[in-house]
């Protein structure tokens, strides 16, 4: 609060220009020019004098407003040289200073915390007004659109206009799935929108989760559960045939008469039974396995010396295809079960070989990486690529492209890097080559 030599010194200041006053008109009245001049002058000092002395409040209290509206908050008043008129003012306006700095501390607090959370989140957001300038948009969601920054819808639409039209088709409490090809995968989004008002202006807030290793979870899980009722079914009806044939085939051996044609006929009927049935019991074995994944047991390995051991295994067969391997492993510790994942990495190798048949200066790139505690492992081959129409399709068990392929390799390797709480996923262009990257 302003002291009360504040308000004294404002109330003397009028009495004396208010006698000052009286004393000039009256020196007018009774024509007493010379008393009369001497008197305005005096007037006229009192008036720039109370003009000043309120013009330093005002001055004060304007700068004080002036930094808290462009939020400087380094302004200080000194208290000690001022005279005691306004030695109290300067005070309280260092302690509203100070008030304020606190409150816009605690609002830069709380907004860097949310923009920290946001930036976490594994699922992209992006908020834009009504004119589609983005007012936020998070690393994950720049990582979806393939994009550095973005200030504006339209930098999307120019980038990616698939996403682009989902999301601006998208209306409010509305969800929607979009399957996207990212830089180095076909990913399937989550999109959900919501409108808020801020500023009595509307804006849109878009959230997009990657969801592909749930759906593959779900999509694996139905498949295990559909092959155990199909091994179940068939192994229960191959079984009785082929111990049946087997002792047909046996009977008729024992008492054939190879003269005749219709024994002849009868036998190899009976050895065609089963060995078609032999081999669709097999068949079937192979398949069970997709049902029969053991639980990972976790233990810390060194991945780099894991890797090698796996090349060592490999370079005999590297050297009969004339394979060139290039290694750029980086040391890393991961918590895996080896067995398993000795089985993933030889697929993907044994893979890579297949596609480099037939394709001069083969050559295999394996990669170790760690960025921000995930281990990434990259084994590239310059072969023929897979077609994108079969590209979305390589981890439905079953699928395969090759002619001796059983089309179980990927799914089987999907469902162990699953368990590891990783993700496995293949980027290929035809006549270029294939990637198959593995995250841990």
């Amino acid at each position: 609060m302003l002291s009360k030599n504040f308000y004294f010194k404002i109330v003397l200041r009028i009495i004396l220009l208010t006698l000052s006053l009286c004393v000039f008109s009256y020196c007018i009245i009774d024509q007493l020019y010379l008393r009369a001049f001497y008197a305005g002058i005096i007037v006229v000092i009192q008036v720039i004098e109370l003009i000043n002395f309120i013009s330093r409040f005002t001055k004060n209290i304007t700068t004080l407003f002036q930094s808290i509206e462009e939020r400087d908050f380094s302004i200080h008043f000194t208290e000690e040289k001022a005279d005691s008129t306004f030695r109290s003012l300067y005070a309280s306006l260092n302690r509203l200073n100070t008030l304020f700095s606190k409150i816009n501390s605690e609002k830069e607090i709380k907004q860097r915390f949310v923009e920290s959370i946001i930036e976490h989140i594994s699922f992209g957001i992006i908020s834009y007004d009504e004119k589609g300038n983005v007012t936020m948009a998070n690393q994950a969601f720049l990582k979806f659109a393939g994009l550095n920054s973005i200030s504006s819808i339209k930098q999307l639409e120019i980038k990616n206009k698939i996403l682009s039209e989902a999301i601006l088709n998208l209306k409010a409490g509305e969800k929607k799935l979009l399957k996207l090809q990212s830089t180095q995968q076909i990913i399937t989004l989550s999109l959900y929108a919501t409108v808020f008002k801020l500023d009595d202006q509307s804006h849109t807030l878009i959230s997009a989760q990657n969801i592909s290793n749930e759906l593959s979870t779900t999509e694996m899980e139905a498949w295990q559960r559909l092959i155990k009722v199909l091994t179940h079914e068939i192994m229960n009806s191959i079984s009785p045939i082929l111990s049946l044939s087997n002792s047909l085939h046996t009977i008729t051996q024992r008492n054939s008469d190879d003269t005749k044609e219709d024994w002849k006929t009868l036998n190899s009927g009976l050895e065609a039974i089963n060995i078609r049935s032999e081999g669709l019991l097999n068949f079937t074995k192979r398949y069970r396995e997709l049902t029969q994944i053991p639980s990972p047991k976790f233990q810390q390995v060194n991945v780099y010396e894991f890797l090698i051991q796996i090349i060592h295994l490999l370079e005999p067969e590297f050297k009969k295809l004339n394979i060139h391997l290039v290694q750029d492993l980086r040391p890393a510790l991961a918590l895996l079960d080896a067995s398993l994942m000795q089985q993933v990495i030889m697929n993907i190798f044994r893979n890579a070989m297949d596609a480099l048949e037939g394709v001069d200066n083969g050559k295999i790139t394996i990669a170790l990486h760690k960025t921000n505690e995930r281990i990434t492992i990259s084994i590239e081959d310059n072969g023929k690529g897979i077609d994108a129409v079969h590209l979305d399709k390589i981890f439905v068990p079953f699928f395969t492209t090759k002619i001796n392929g059983s089309g179980i390799g990927l799914s089987l390797s999907r469902q162990v890097v699953l368990l590891h709480g990783g993700e496995l996923f293949v980027h290929s262009n035809t006549g270029v080559g294939t990637q198959a990257t593995l995250i841990l």
